[in-house]
């Protein structure tokens, strides 16, 4: 997809952000080509990406979505998508660098309200402050090279699970690159977790991994799909294909 005109440059330590425009769309990049966020700007809230959308299946297990952390904001599209669809929920949203905050304020229409709390800084220093568990933590952390050492960490996958609430998902956007890198990867997850773990790909080489702190719950496959169904219709794009895909690639652990 063509990115556009360029409307915005800036720098800073880690590198060049990128906003570039077209008259549907405005996109955050990191020096190079690679798409890092984007939002409709007819639709702000709307998710464009599919491993984006495919990452808002963790919704379906959290029935009372009371608190959410981003680890990772980017230009805000999950963050955005939280904000606008779960009115009674707390967002914490915790991002590397000060001037993409800045441009995602500026230029992506990131909520600037109580609901929403920004935290500059790295994200497992965050996570070992003591601080309020939460329902759902979205771990996206990218940079210009693709994906962040810690999102490959052992001690990061623990803080993730000890920052959960009773019944809270962690849900991982990882990168599948070398193969025996993601087994180990995959390893690392099952042991932390307790083997409550679920996988679903997305478009191209994105791999979404939902983890549960605790036992998954018990499921019954139709009203999982009428879930996922009434949740695209509320959010705005079709989830039923991906709930689908989900229950297929696990369903002896979720019809168990």
């Amino acid at each position: 997809m063509k990115l556009g005109e360029e409307v915005h440059r800036c720098h800073d330590e880690s590198g060049e952000i990128n906003v570039y425009q077209t008259p549907q769309r405005r996109t955050l990049c990191f020096g190079t080509p690679v798409e890092q966020s984007a939002m409709n700007l007819a639709d702000p809230a709307l998710l464009l990406f599919d491993y984006t959308r495919t990452m808002m299946l963790a919704a379906l297990f959290v029935p009372r979505l009371r608190h959410a952390m981003v680890l990772g904001l980017g230009g805000g599209s999950l963050a955005r998508c939280l904000h606008r669809h779960f009115p009674h929920c707390r967002i914490t949203a915790v991002e590397q660098r000060q001037q993409v905050m800045e441009v995602a304020r500026a230029w992506f229409a990131l909520p600037d309200d109580h609901r929403l709390g920004v935290h500059i800084g790295d994200a497992a220093a965050f996570l070992a402050r003591p601080g309020k568990p939460a329902d759902l933590v979205f771990a996206d952390l990218y940079h210009a090279e693709g994906m962040d050492e810690q999102q490959t960490d052992t001690r990061f996958f623990l803080q993730c699970r000890e920052r959960l609430a009773a019944g809270g998902v962690t849900v991982f956007n990882l990168w599948s690159g070398r193969y025996f890198r993601d087994q180990e990867i995959g390893r690392a997850l099952d042991e932390v977790f307790d083997g409550q773990v679920l996988r679903v790909g997305a478009t191209g080489r994105n791999r979404i991994v939902l983890a549960f702190r605790d036992p998954l719950p018990a499921l019954q496959r139709q009203p999982f799909e009428d879930a996922a169904r009434a949740l695209g219709e509320r959010l705005g794009f079709p989830m039923l294909e991906s709930a689908r895909r989900l229950w297929e690639l696990n369903k002896t652990m979720l019809s168990q």
